[in-house]
């Protein structure tokens, strides 16, 4: 198990997925601190969503890079970020003004055991 610090963005109701875009428009100075960051050492961020019946945190999220961003007037920025990989949150740590976690990836890939299992199920319509 290979654990990794990686700065992570929490949204509420917001759900990354692998290969799939969001765009974000970044307004609060911390964030733009990380996205500045991740952009001056071309590298990525988690994106975890914040469950709206309890306010908490998942500990899943998809790892995202920025693909295209913009530079605002008023020192907010647009990006566009892309899901690239997942992981799971195995702590929080505060070394900078935002919310670095500690991470590891989940292998999304089936082992040769689920790839037999699934191959012999299925689906029966009543």
């Amino acid at each position: 198990m290979t654990v990794r610090k990686l700065p992570v963005f929490s949204f509420p109701e917001v759900v990354l997925f692998c290969r799939s875009p969001i765009p974000l428009h970044i307004f609060e100075f911390l964030y733009s601190m990380m996205i500045n960051t991740v952009l001056e050492n071309d590298s990525c961020f988690g994106v975890l969503m914040v469950n709206f019946l309890n306010g908490k945190i998942t500990k899943v999220g998809y790892c995202s890079k920025v693909i295209r961003f913009q530079r605002l007037p008023d020192d907010c920025m647009k990006v566009l970020i892309l899901g690239q990989r997942r992981f799971r949150l195995l702590d929080t740590v505060l070394e900078k003004s935002y919310r670095v976690g500690l991470a590891e990836w989940v292998n999304d890939q089936p082992s040769s055991k689920d790839d037999k299992t699934s191959s012999r199920r299925s689906i029966t319509v009543i």
